[in-house]
């Protein structure tokens, strides 16, 4: 029995969804030579072998492979080892690392006005720091002193951050919606609170360390006699040197904050290559092709509807595994063959005007592109420009992975182009994984 939130940790682009309703065992004979290009294989290493000694034994596996079929000395076979940790939080290194820097600096601004406080506390606790030199206190007591004050008050600024940590998570994930179902798996453990406590001691030692080491300083008998600030100098120096690195800090931050904010602006105003509003999606469980046909009939007829379609799969939906195979144009040489992929499309007629997907040049589907005529594609201009550079790629055959007698019944066949669409963002709004047939 596999626990509630168990979860698959695959690539974006694997065929694999990432949270299926059940599991079946993988049948077929995957001992001929090619096998199954689209399985991930999973291993876990023996106790103090490295991942290079283990990309080094897959490197000789697959130049064994190269060796033994011509098909994978066509497309130069490689296999890639990594850390299965490193896959998992791949979408999310980046963005957890800006915000760790940000959260720094912001650690950091506050620890400099906390010093800037600490600084001012010393100086009016002048004539009480001469008082406790004058009744024997040494300079080294002294420091302790005002150092543990310090560490003290950075612990129960760790120790209230911990608490509004907890309040937060638990509230952050009472509100979180059912799709993200991997955000369940956030919580604070111990590692977080040692962490931050840590990190509230060591800040509050070196930011203590200022106030306290120039409250050290001092002439006693000068001190006595005139009670004056003997070291007002030093501290309006450290004062300054505080106030000048928040300012460095806070601009270095708003300055990050600001090209954030730029990126998201930048990221609403990319064109997915499709119109989402007032475009309603629902999925079917299977069903041939005279199913989808029918329900699209009766969907248009009803009042209210513009247009109906079917696609294999939904633009920026990841909870159908990807389908993407090799391509290669008519007269491609053997051993160019099987090089390039490109995201493959089953669609109805209609799709394309339905999405508001922009069709530059061609025809869309018609009810006749069926399985018993010239079968036919519509590619992206991105497949067009890259396949044939300066050239009209309407009429010209591609060497496709097809399925025109059913479900998942792959057979190798030829093409014809009869339309270019403009690039739909099937997987990401700011990354062109692969062009789209």
């Amino acid at each position: 029995m596999l626990p509630e939130d168990f979860h698959l940790i695959f690539p974006d682009d694997s065929s694999i969804p990432p949270s299926p309703d059940i599991y079946v065992p993988l049948v077929g004979d995957f001992t001929k030579p090619g096998g199954p290009g689209f399985l991930h294989l999973i291993g876990r290493l023996r106790p103090g072998v490295t991942f290079a000694q283990a990309q080094s034994e897959a490197d000789g596996i697959a130049e064994r492979l190269r060796e033994t079929d011509n098909s994978f000395s066509a497309q130069n076979y490689h296999l890639r080892v990594f850390p299965l940790q490193r896959e998992d939080d791949r979408n999310v290194r980046s963005v957890l690392v800006i915000l760790f820097a940000g959260v720094g600096l912001v650690l950091l601004i506050a620890c400099a006005n906390v010093a800037n406080f600490l600084l001012a506390r010393a100086g009016n606790r002048e004539r009480e720091t001469i008082v406790r030199a004058a009744l024997g206190a040494t300079r080294s007591r002294i420091v302790r002193q005002l150092l543990t004050e310090s560490v003290v008050l950075g612990l129960f600024g760790g120790i209230t951050a911990i608490a509004a940590g907890w309040a937060a998570l638990r509230g952050l994930l009472a509100l979180r919606p059912e799709s993200l179902l991997r955000l369940g798996a956030i919580h604070l453990d111990a590692r977080a609170f040692v962490f931050t406590l840590v990190v509230a001691i060591i800040t509050g030692i070196i930011f203590g360390l200022t106030p306290a080491f120039g409250a050290a300083r001092f002439d006693l008998a000068a001190g006595l006699k005139t009670a004056v600030n003997f070291f007002s100098a030093s501290k309006h120096r450290s004062k300054m040197a505080l106030i000048f690195g928040e300012v460095a800090l806070s601009v270095a931050l708003l300055t990050g904050t600001g090209l954030l904010v730029r990126t998201f602006i930048s990221v609403l105003r990319v064109n997915p290559g499709f119109e989402s509003a007032h475009v309603l999606s629902f999925t079917t469980l299977g069903g041939d092709y005279n199913f989808l046909h029918q329900l699209q009939q009766n969907l248009a007829g009803l009042p209210g509807v513009e247009s109906v379609s079917v696609v294999s799969h939904l633009p920026l939906d990841n909870n159908v595994g990807n389908w993407y195979d090799y391509y290669w144009p008519e007269g491609t040489p053997p051993g160019q063959q099987s090089t390039v992929m490109a995201d493959n499309r089953s669609v109805l007629p209609g799709f394309f005007k339905t999405v508001g997907a922009t069709l530059i040049e061609g025809r869309d589907f018609t009810d006749t592109d069926d399985a018993s005529h010239q079968h036919v594609v519509i590619v992206d201009d991105a497949l067009a420009q890259r396949t044939w550079p300066g050239q009209d790629p309407l009429g010209k055959k591609l060497h496709v992975s097809d399925s025109p007698k059913g479900w998942y019944e792959f057979e190798d066949d030829w093409v014809v182009v009869v339309g270019v669409v403009r690039h739909v963002q099937f997987h990401s709004l700011t990354v062109m994984v692969r062009p789209q047939i």
